[in-house]
């Protein structure tokens, strides 16, 4: 595998060199081992490395992969224009999995804070009480607000009112 530096731009705004290699090799690199091959020329980190293009000519063994290297990790985050699905995917699931290591990892949960989820229970059991209780009131002011057969402001606004009760 023979690779050539064909185009080498240093972009000091946004901290990071943008190139252009080519490498001569029987079938296309994919974007992990483009990667591996900017960053033997370069000698840089894996995780500065952005691939934006792998192309290929048609019948010829020679491809040219374009790929912008940052100063930093934080500086690709910060500064490149979109990462991939699949970049953004694994990144969360990542995250996901430090998540469920520390829930892990954290001692039980205190037998008070048990307790406070059972008050939570019972709140919730006397609420549908109260929110009936609204709904009567809410009536009634509907009721008062306008005469039978007479449409006004207030009946719209007493069946707005009862809109937000039932929510």
């Amino acid at each position: 595998m023979k690779t050539t530096i064909k185009e080498q731009i240093e972009n000091l705004l946004y901290r990071r060199k943008e190139l252009k290699i080519d490498v001569e090799k029987e079938s296309t690199p994919s974007r992990e081992e483009a990667k591996k091959i900017v960053c033997d020329e370069l000698s840089c980190d894996l995780e500065t490395v952005r691939i934006i293009k792998v192309d290929s000519r048609f019948g010829e063994k020679v491809f040219t992969i374009i790929a912008e290297v940052y100063d930093s990790k934080e500086y690709l985050k910060e500064y490149s224009p979109t990462l991939k699905k699949k970049d953004l995917e694994a990144e969360k699931k990542k995250l996901e999995e430090e998540e469920a290591a520390k829930v892990a990892a954290s001692p039980d949960v205190p037998q008070d804070a048990e307790q406070g989820g059972k008050a939570e229970a019972e709140k919730s059991v006397e609420a549908p009480k109260e929110e009936v209780a609204k709904e009567e009131l809410v009536e009634e002011k509907a009721e008062e607000a306008a005469p039978l057969g007479v449409p006004s402001n207030t009946e719209s606004e007493g069946k707005e009112i009862k809109e937000e009760a039932k929510k």
